[in-house]
């Protein structure tokens, strides 16, 4: 585990006419590299991105996670997580420290437990109409935001099939609900 101290930062390495050649990530002003990261789950061959869901941001993730913490297993957990809160909301640079990292990290612990306690609640509803989760293409809700949307705005991205909104809790995303008419289990409307 690293002090909290501890420093990491990215940049975007650009040419004369602003054109970008890659990226640059340290920590306390040393080079940091992905391969550690990569022994938990390869995503990106070509290294760490930011900025975007994709799997540069992934393996960024990880290695921030998994660097800070000494925990493959809690990296494992909650990359994902913080890449949606943090590294995929980033600019052409970024800075964090190891003790925002886990203060990052306490706030997944924290929503993972009422996700679960709000994914209880909802296995006493039954949506009327729609397939499983990543099938259903009518409207969408988030229960904590309330926003609507098309299923085409908030596309399936995770492995559990279901959708996830984007907009609450700074891009962690709380899984969105379809809008038909749901019915208690026991068919009462």
């Amino acid at each position: 585990m690293r002090p909290p101290e501890t420093i990491y930062r990215g940049e975007r390495l650009t040419d004369g006419a602003g054109r970008i050649l890659g990226v640059r990530v340290t920590v306390n002003g040393r080079e940091f590299s992905p391969d550690r990261s990569r022994r938990v789950w390869d995503h990106s061959p070509t290294g760490f991105e930011w900025g975007y869901g994709g799997s540069g941001p992934s393996q960024l993730a990880l290695a921030l996670v998994l660097d800070a913490t000494g925990e493959p297993e809690l990296a494992r957990r909650t990359y994902q997580w913080f890449k949606w809160a943090t590294v995929a909301c980033w600019g052409q640079s970024w800075q964090i420290t190891a003790g925002e990292i886990h203060q990052w990290l306490a706030q997944c612990q924290r929503e993972t437990r009422d996700e679960e306690d709000a994914s209880d609640a909802a296995d006493e509803v039954q949506v009327v109409g729609g397939g499983g989760p990543a099938e259903y293409d009518g409207p969408l809700q988030c229960p904590r935001c309330q926003r609507q949307a098309d299923s085409c705005e908030w596309p399936t991205h995770r492995p559990d099939g279901y959708r996830y909104c984007p907009t609450c809790s700074k891009g962690r995303g709380n899984r969105v609900v379809p809008l038909p008419v749901a019915v208690a289990k026991d068919g009462a409307a």
